[in-house]
């Protein structure tokens, strides 16, 4: 691997099928935190081959390796690709939320009607918020007082 901030040789991306539109491909040269993104030198970055993360690729691992308990998704497409991951999150025991201003579909019903079927029981596969939210919360976390 080159130095931070020059061209990195790819490790691969969670881009996959959205590569397309902008993303990183596999064997693809990227600058960290530039163009692509805003990777950044030393994180992990895997290559998606499916529609969601999870399938075929040690994206679980990292994350129980890291001792992730809690993801927050965004992207594209929110009815398949975003979706997806959310449900495979979801079944391997992760606590979802979907920003559901941080998503996109090429038709804005299923974006809804997809935004609702993850949220709907109590939220089955996850909560869901706008970004204004997410970041409040990240800025003002509850007061925990954990053992004294």
């Amino acid at each position: 691997m080159a130095a931070p901030g020059g061209p990195v040789e790819r490790a691969g991306a969670v881009a996959g099928h959205g590569a397309q539109r902008g993303g990183p491909v596999e064997g693809q040269k990227f600058t960290p935190a530039g163009d692509h993104g805003g990777w950044r030198y030393g994180e992990d970055v895997v290559d998606k081959p499916g529609k969601g993360a999870f399938y075929a690729t040690d994206l679980d691992l990292v994350l129980r390796t890291a001792g992730v308990t809690h993801l927050v998704l965004g992207g594209v497409t929110t009815d398949v690709c975003v979706s997806t991951t959310m449900r495979e999150a979801n079944d391997r025991g992760y606590d979802c939320l979907l920003v559901s201003d941080a998503t996109a579909s090429y038709i804005e019903e299923f974006k809804k009607a997809t935004v609702k079927m993850i949220t709907s029981q109590g939220g089955i596969v996850g909560k869901a918020a706008k970004a204004h939210a997410v970041v409040k919360a990240l800025l003002n976390p509850p007061i925990s007082f954990g053992k004294a």
